[in-house]
């Protein structure tokens, strides 16, 4: 009988405590097999596991930016800003419902940003809520690790917004895709014509009608759907040698029938837009790129091509590109950290040391079919990580803008710093 409870005893502890009903538990502590002391324990950890499978963490990011601006013809206004200021509640619900609640405090007030919830796979997520298109391995990363204090132009130029809609993440050992497919709820604007009886308004006894048009939103025009793909591929993934290869892209009918396209010349400090174009008629929208990315070591390149084809209801289309090319190094050995599942840079991985890295980008934006002109940047960056969580960041720009037109050419120097912390 002793030997019987011993051998049950054990079969117990080898099942995991999550597995282990309550009811059972009372069992075998009342028929003797387990004792107080053991039941308490299996309880406790029974109890540990339930309060694990729900959880939430709350997160958040602070940047603060100065920038000094040698500007040329247009006045670029030297000075400060809470460039980014965003808490995030986040979580899971019995292991396989994932939320996050992301709200940003920037310059323009409290914005939402991702609110969404999923339900996880085992290697694939289904979401649902206001999301952001995936569209490359620079807009697609957390701004917390990326190289540069500002995106190149051509990303923040192309890069989708947040929208509602649903996005389904897939991923293996070196391999992921994100569909999406969010609604773009920018309306046309309606029209009204107002007759307005004026009584003799040249005082000659003769009477007058005049009439005012108004523009206004069209509150009954249908949204439409946004479709957006992105697939990431590392065919080399080790600790020292890691090669990412990735396309995306993304189709939008505008309710609006109007396409801006525009960019600081990455720098947040100013709001001036040096290079920007407007489309109207607009029929349809389609944007792609490719990127790679290769890190070995210290050592690490990234570049990113993109395409922006905009069709017309007038029969003349326009076609937008830009690219870049970044090169890093760190000084003190580290390495980039690379997320496969998601096909983008993460966290820095410090090892107790703090981590200085040197960087140099070169960007291009092409804007001249829509009458916008050509902008390419050469920034130069040094970021210094005396903490995994807290990042000093300083860029030098030397930004040059050609005109289209008769307008005239820039030619700019910024250098800007910034502050970072998230928790």
């Amino acid at each position: 009988m002793r030997l019987m409870k011993k051998l049950g005893l054990a079969a117990l502890v080898a099942i995991p405590a999550s597995t282990v009903n309550a009811g059972l538990l009372e069992v075998l502590r009342d028929n003797g097999s387990i004792n107080a002391e053991q039941y308490s324990e299996l309880a406790s950890q029974k109890a540990a596991k339930k309060a694990k499978a729900s959880e939430v963490k709350l997160v958040g990011r602070f940047y603060a930016d100065f920038a000094h601006y040698q500007d040329d013809k247009t006045p670029l206004a030297s000075g400060a800003e809470l460039r980014t200021a965003r808490l995030e509640a986040k979580g899971k619900y019995k292991d396989n419902w994932k939320f996050k609640a992301q709200f940003g405090l920037d310059n323009d007030g409290t914005t939402s940003r991702y609110i969404w919830l999923g339900y996880q796979f085992d290697n694939s997520i289904l979401k649902a809520g206001r999301l952001s298109h995936a569209s490359g391995i620079s807009n697609f990363s957390s701004s917390r690790y990326i190289t540069f204090m500002e995106r190149a132009m051509p990303v923040t130029a192309f890069a989708g917004d947040f929208q509602q809609g649903l996005e389904y993440n897939w991923w293996n050992d070196n391999s992921g895709l994100q569909v999406s497919a969010l609604l773009d709820s920018g309306k046309p604007a309606g029209s009204s014509t107002t007759t307005i009886d004026i009584t003799d308004p040249n005082g000659n006894g003769l009477a007058d009608d005049g009439t005012v048009s108004t523009s206004s939103t069209d509150s009954s025009a249908d949204e439409k759907f946004g479709i957006n793909a992105r697939y990431s591929f590392a065919p080399i993934l080790s600790e020292s040698n890691t090669l990412h290869l990735g396309l995306w892209t993304r189709y939008i009918n505008p309710p609006s029938g109007k396409v801006k396209v525009r960019s600081r010349p990455e720098s947040h400090v100013t709001d001036t837009r040096l290079i920007s174009t407007s489309i109207s008629n607009v029929d349809g929208v389609n944007t792609s790129g490719v990127e790679v990315a290769w890190i070995g070591g210290p050592l690490s390149f990234q570049a990113e091509y993109q395409n922006q084809d905009i069709s017309t209801t007038t029969g003349t289309d326009v076609t937008l590109n830009g690219y870049y090319v970044t090169g890093s190094y760190f000084l003190t050995g580290h390495t980039r950290n690379y997320d496969v599942g998601s096909g983008t840079i993460g966290r820095t991985k410090l090892n107790g040391e703090g981590a200085v890295e040197l960087a140099i980008r070169y960007s291009e934006l092409d804007l001249s079919e829509g009458s916008g002109g050509i902008g390419n940047n050469v920034t130069l960056g040094v970021n210094w990580w005396p903490r995994k969580n807290i990042k000093l960041a300083f860029n030098q720009i030397f930004a040059e803008v050609d005109q289209a037109g008769t307008a005239a050419d820039e030619d700019i120097g910024i250098s800007q710093v910034r502050a970072q912390i998230d928790f």
